[in-house]
């Protein structure tokens, strides 16, 4: 019975042991702000405008100021305040870059979108221009052959 016991009791300390040392996960840092910047890069995606442009740079701007408030603060906290400030200054860096660098792919891509559209226009137009310069070729070619 004693045996017993202590191996419930070791299996309990044990079990408690690893729970207490294993590292908490990080939740990830999710703002007002980080919402705001998603939303408007997607509007920015669906349309390329310059208006929406305008309004990622907003949110983008937006986030950097939450960013630097967090840096402010994290120089002012110690212990384990400072740990969490830490901790989420580094997630919105790492969010504040990766949305940084999905807006400038968008903007490319839509630049890129841009000048297919106009060289499908130019070669349209080229297109019917030479239709044009060949009928007239054509009709200059019927007309003088009637004299």
């Amino acid at each position: 019975m004693k045996s017993l016991l202590a191996s419930v009791i070791f299996g309990a300390v044990c079990f408690g042991a690893i729970f207490a040392c294993k590292p908490s996960e990080p939740v990830p840092t999710a703002t007002a702000k980080t919402a705001m910047v998603e939303e408007k890069i997607r509007q920015f995606k669906a349309d390329p405008s310059e208006a929406n442009m305008n309004e990622v740079e907003k949110a983008l701007a937006d986030l950097n100021v939450e960013i630097k408030e967090l840096e402010i603060r994290e120089a002012k906290v110690g212990g384990a305040e400072k740990d969490e400030v830490t901790r989420k200054l580094s997630d919105l860096r790492a969010k504040y870059n990766a949305y940084g660098a999905d807006f400038t792919a968008a903007k490319v891509q839509a630049s890129a979108n841009k000048a297919t559209e106009a060289t499908t226009q130019a070669l349209q137009k080229a297109g019917e221009a030479v239709k044009e310069a060949t009928e007239s070729v054509s009709d200059s070619l019927k007309s003088g052959k009637s004299d």
